[in-house]
């Protein structure tokens, strides 16, 4: 019984991966649903659900998104930010993209996400603790899910804007540094 069961545990990630239809990695191959050797051959999104600083050529001024924002706020006003980052998300990356890509002969799309772009950060949460959700976010994903099955491309979801930043490097990340400290705010 103990054999088996431990056969069953090995194989599981086997198992699932059949019934799931992901890719996953064979060695030192990725495998496609049907097992076969796949090579992605993706474009990322480019600033869409993150804007970086050396992709904005803004570095001088501003580096994270975080900084590139508050620019953009004492240069136009909160105001008109705001309606700058709602047509900028609706504009920037659209299926129009991804139907150009697939006719170059990409298979694949890779998005950078920002998770401001799906829920509030905590400190903003009108009622502590409580799901504070932005189905705009949801929504423009969705239909990248879409565009990119219409297209049979894969996705990859790259959460480059993790809350607290995920490393120093304002180049993929969108951290902040504590008030007269040298640490990250994670």
């Amino acid at each position: 019984m103990k054999k088996s069961f431990s056969l069953l545990l090995l194989l599981f990630p086997f198992i699932l991966q059949a019934k799931t239809g992901f890719v996953c990695p064979s060695g030192k191959q990725i495998i496609d649903p049907q097992e076969n050797n796949l090579i992605l051959r993706s474009i990322g999104t480019g600033n869409w659900m993150i804007q970086e600083g050396y992709m904005m050529q803004s570095t001088d001024v501003a580096g994270t998104q975080w900084q590139y924002k508050k620019k953009l706020i004492e240069t136009i006003g909160a105001e008109k930010t705001e309606l700058s980052y709602t047509s900028w998300l609706d504009n920037h990356f659209r299926k129009i993209d991804v139907d150009s890509m697939t006719r170059w002969g990409f298979n694949c799309v890779r998005t950078a996400l920002h998770y401001k772009v799906f829920t509030l950060p905590i400190e903003d949460e009108p009622v502590q603790g409580q799901n504070t959700w932005l189905e705009s976010g949801f929504i423009r994903l969705d239909s990248l899910v879409s565009c990119c099955a219409a297209n049979q491309m894969y996705l990859v979801l790259d959460l480059h804007g993790a809350p607290g930043g995920q490393g120093k490097d304002s180049n993929i990340s969108d951290y902040k540094i504590k008030r007269n400290e040298n640490t990250p705010n994670f």
